[in-house]
Order: structure tokens, then sequence, then C-alpha cells
């Protein structure tokens, strides 16, 4: 890495690395730079490219803003193998939607894949997340792979069927709030035991509306669904047992 910082206010020498997340919440920034300038603390990180600019790998937000202010640029050359997310954790976190959105600007499917299947349902993120990858909505199993570029789509079926419930229990059953996470979180668990029949859940859901009400944990929810499920019916179904049965056996304990 090249330390010396370098000034200049030739804008055009600059250019955006893809990955870079979307310009965003610069008002403190911008005033803070138009009463202090360009902090020598903290120099944009910039790389070599082959067509004699220089890409932007962190501080395009403080570039976007000198640009705006007409303050000169404070840069650094930075060699190095430290990825964009590194440098900017210790001073700026990226949220999951930054991660999804500069993913899907590299043009990895998995990422548009829950993007889409996000804005459809209103699920919150980091269930879809889980859900896409082919686990349940309450794991965080795949955050570090989301995080790191590598993540993968699994198997659909359980996010496919949840989407199904989570749309009839807003549109036929009225129930504004049926993304709440918690709730999703207990249908997720309860669609993977072989035995649940989405097909009566929802019909029992909009013949017993009434009983719906937030609870404030997911195994509330699973034995609200479980009362729902069984409701006035002969052939009553354990759910809350069998789904913690099902969740062993998809993810057995390792003896050591």
């Amino acid at each position: 890495m090249t330390s010396k910082i370098q000034e200049i206010s030739d804008y055009e020498k600059f250019e955006l690395l893809q990955f870079n997340r979307p310009v965003k919440r610069t008002q403190y920034l911008e005033k803070s730079m138009r009463k202090y300038g360009w902090l020598d603390a903290y120099p944009m990180h910039v790389v070599r490219n082959n067509n004699g600019k220089l890409k932007i790998k962190a501080g395009h937000h403080r570039f976007h803003v000198a640009r705006k202010l007409n303050i000169p640029v404070k840069y650094i050359v930075d060699d190095s193998d430290i990825s964009i997310r590194e440098l900017e954790q210790s001073t700026s976190p990226w949220t999951l939607s930054d991660y999804l959105i500069s993913n899907i600007r590299e043009g990895r499917h998995p990422y548009a894949a829950v993007q889409q299947y996000h804005q459809r349902t209103g699920i919150s993120l980091i269930c879809c997340i889980s859900m896409l990858g082919g686990e349940s909505a309450g794991s965080q199993n795949k955050m570090d792979h989301f995080k790191a570029g590598t993540y993968q789509l699994g198997d659909m079926q359980n996010a496919a069927m949840v989407e199904r419930i989570i749309k009839f229990l807003r549109d036929r059953c009225n129930i504004e709030w049926a993304t709440n996470s918690l709730l999703v979180k207990a249908l997720s668990r309860l669609c993977w035991v072989p035995e649940f029949d989405s097909k009566r859940f929802m019909q029992k859901a909009k013949d017993h509306r009434f009983l719906f009400e937030k609870r404030p944990s997911v195994e509330d929810y699973t034995n609200l669904i479980e009362l729902i499920y069984n409701r006035n019916s002969q052939n009553k179904m354990p759910l809350t047992f069998l789904a913690d049965e099902t969740a062993k056996n998809r993810n057995p304990v390792k003896m050591k």
C-alpha cells in the first residue's frame, strides 16, 4: 500500500468500484465536510485501473460529498488484498441491504432472487435469506456466506409454502401484520413438518380469523397455529411436537 496521502480536485480521475454501496444518508457527512473539509484521518482508498483512472475502493460517500461541495479529494493508493467490506466495517458497518444491493450490482443471481422474494412478500430480509438458502426462517446460518458474497440458493419449497400462507393471511383474512417476523419463523418451522397441511391451515385461519392476535415469541405463535389448525377437528395434530422432532432430524446433534 502507498501510505502517502495525495490530494487532487480532478474528480474525473476517479470511478466507483462496482461493489460499492449506493450513496445515501450523507446529510451529516456533508455538514461535517462543509465545516472541516476532508480530514487527513479518513483518506479515500483507491486502486489503479487499466484505463488510467483510480477506482474507489472505500470512501465513495466522501467522494460524492466532496464533488458536491467542490472540496479537494484526499486519497491513498491501496494495492492490498483487503476487501471493501473489511475497510468499512470499522467506521461504517454494512447493513444486509448494503450487501444485497452490492452483490446484485456484481451480477450474483442468488442475491437478486432474495431481493425479488423480499419485495414480493414483505418478509424481513434476514428471514428471506435463511429460507431461500434452504433453511428455516429463524436460522442465521447463511449470514456469513451472504456477507462474503458466496451465498447460494437452497431448497426453496419451504419459502414457497410460507409465501402462499402469508399471502392468504394478508389478502383473504385481512391480517395486515402477517409478515411479522416471529409469525414467519413459526410458520417456516411448521412448513417443514411432512404432516402439516397448508390448505387445511389456511381454511381454518379463514374460518377462525378472530383467534389471530399478536404474540411475543415464536413458540407462542407456533402454539397459536396449532390451536387454529386443530380447531373443531377430531384429527388433532401435535404440530409443536412434530416441528421440534423435524428440526432435530434436519439438524442432528453430532456426538463427540
